[in-house]
């Protein structure tokens, strides 16, 4: 006796984005002074990505952050406005919430 079970396997879309561009809007910067960076944030999935976090740092400190909402393949652009806190080599980074 042979029995064969067929089972739907639903897969999962995977959430692909990334960070395309970071580049700063400012020429100078001064301790204190507000600093602006634009970030271009790209969906290489096929689905709707809704309310993922983008976070901006300075140093490795937060310093600001924003949620976005974003269609299949859509590339936005967003800008982070931050005062500076820390002079010498700095270090600007931004990440995408997992």
């Amino acid at each position: 006796e042979t029995r064969l079970y067929l089972f739907k396997n639903k897969q999962n879309e995977v959430v692909n984005l990334g960070i395309a561009d970071l580049k700063p809007n400012n020429q100078l910067y001064e301790l204190g002074k507000e600093v602006s960076f634009s970030a271009q944030i790209k969906n290489y999935s096929n689905s709707t990505v809704n309310d993922n976090v983008v976070s901006f740092f300075i140093n490795g400190k937060r310093t600001a952050q924003k949620s976005l909402s974003m269609t299949a393949n859509e590339t936005k652009e967003i800008s982070f406005e931050t005062t500076l806190q820390d002079t010498g080599l700095v270090e600007f980074t931004a990440e995408l919430e997992d």
